[in-house]
């Protein structure tokens, strides 16, 4: 651009000429533009080539632009920040990928955990002793009301509820998980 002003971009010369003087007179002040917004020079000329190759594709325009060094800036700060809202999307995706990974990673945990517990659970009640095993299944896991079992099973009331305390105190032994009470009202 030594040889014409910048400012309007010669309609005597070919685009492959206008675009070759404008690359050897603005590509560094374009660099360096880019890498005081950047701060990193791998970035700042990455987005150089890719401001000049946005700019070549113009060059049937280049007879309306009038200024070329502003047009060139301009160019630079809308790549720049293409740039820094494709590193937030980018960093949101990242953040969601993970999100999504450590949260499968604490359901399998927690799945892994409650079927643990399920086992440690049946291990318990299969571990109590015959009558024991019959009063809690037939209580905590079937619902039936403490007259219910005793008439069944030939036995008192109360040795039912007695049966029953013993056998929830056997099974809480397994683990502080399973919270059964006892309802005085059956």
């Amino acid at each position: 651009m030594n040889n014409y002003s910048h400012k309007n971009l010669s309609k005597n010369l070919a685009p492959e000429d206008v675009f070759c003087e404008c690359y050897s007179q603005l590509r560094k002040y374009i660099y360096t533009y880019l890498f005081e917004l950047t701060g990193d020079s791998n970035l700042a000329s990455d987005l150089n080539q890719t401001v000049f190759l946005k700019f070549w594709t113009l060059r049937d325009k280049y007879p309306m632009i009038g200024d070329a060094k502003a047009y060139l800036k301009r160019m630079a700060g809308n790549a720049f920040r293409d740039a820094c809202r494709q590193d937030k999307s980018r960093m949101a995706y990242i953040n969601t990928v993970s999100y999504t990974a450590d949260l499968s990673q604490f359901l399998t945990e927690v799945m892994f955990d409650e079927k643990e517990l399920e086992r440690t659970f049946q291990q318990a009640t299969l571990d109590l002793s015959g009558q024991r095993k019959i009063v809690f299944v037939l209580s905590k896991i079937e619902g039936w009301p403490r007259e219910k079992n005793a008439r069944t099973l030939g036995i008192s009331p109360f040795t039912v509820k007695v049966t029953l305390q013993n056998a929830l105190r056997e099974v809480r032994k397994c683990g502080p998980h399973y919270q059964f009470s006892i309802n005085k009202s059956k």
